[in-house]
C-alpha cells in the first residue's frame, strides 16, 4: 500500500490524487470530503496547521519496524512549530502506529498546542473513510470541538467484527 505524510498531521492512502500538502480545513468537523486536502486523509494525527519551515530542528518521518505480518508503520512529527509567527514558539509532538494484520491504528500525542490567532485554532483527530463520508473521533476531538489542545494522550481505533488477535497473561 501507498501513503502519504502530510506536513500537518494527516496520513493518506488517496496518494494519486492528493497534490496539495495543507490540511487546513477550518470551521468543519470529520467526516469531511472537502477540501480535498482533508477530505483524502484517512487518519488525522490530528491535523492542525503547524509549519515545519520555521524551524531548523523539526522532524517528520516514519519507519516500517518488523517483518510481515507482523509489521508496524510509525509515522511521527516532532517538535513542529505552530503556523503563524506569534505561535511558532508553540511545538506539537504527536505519531500514529499502524499495526499489520490487525489494522489496528493507535494515536499518540505528547503535545498538542492551540494557537488561537490562526485559524481560531482548529484542529481535527480520527480517523475516515476514503470518500470522506464516515469517520470515527475520540470525544471532544474534532473540528467543531476546536479550540483545543491535548497533552500525554492516546487513542486507539480498533476494527470492528470478530478480532484475530489472541492476548494471554504468561507466567
Amino acid at each position: 500500500q501507498t501513503f502519504k505524510v502530510s506536513s500537518n498531521g494527516a496520513i493518506s492512502f488517496h496518494v494519486p490524487y492528493w497534490d496539495d500538502d495543507c490540511g487546513y480545513a477550518g470551521g468543519t468537523s470529520l467526516p469531511v470530503n472537502t477540501p480535498q486536502t482533508l477530505g483524502e486523509g484517512n487518519i488525522h494525527t490530528p491535523t492542525h496547521d503547524i509549519d515545519p519551515r520555521q524551524s531548523q530542528t523539526e522532524f517528520i518521518g516514519w519507519e516500517i519496524l518488523g517483518s510481515e505480518p507482523n509489521r508496524v508503520l510509525a509515522v511521527v512529527w516532532v517538535d513542529v512549530p505552530m503556523y503563524s509567527t506569534s505561535c511558532n514558539n508553540l511545538l506539537a509532538t504527536h505519531m500514529a502506529v499502524l499495526y499489520e494484520t490487525t489494522n489496528i491504528i493507535d494515536i499518540y500525542i505528547e503535545n498538542k498546542p492551540v494557537c488561537n490567532s490562526w485559524n481560531g485554532g482548529w484542529a481535527a483527530m480520527g480517523i475516515q473513510n476514503d470518500a470522506g463520508t464516515e469517520a470515527v473521533v475520540p470525544p471532544g476531538r474534532n473540528g467543531f470541538d476546536s479550540p483545543w489542545e491535548a497533552q500525554n494522550e492516546a487513542w486507539r481505533f480498533t476494527p470492528t467484527g470478530t478480532s484475530i488477535v489472541d492476548f494471554s497473561w504468561l507466567d
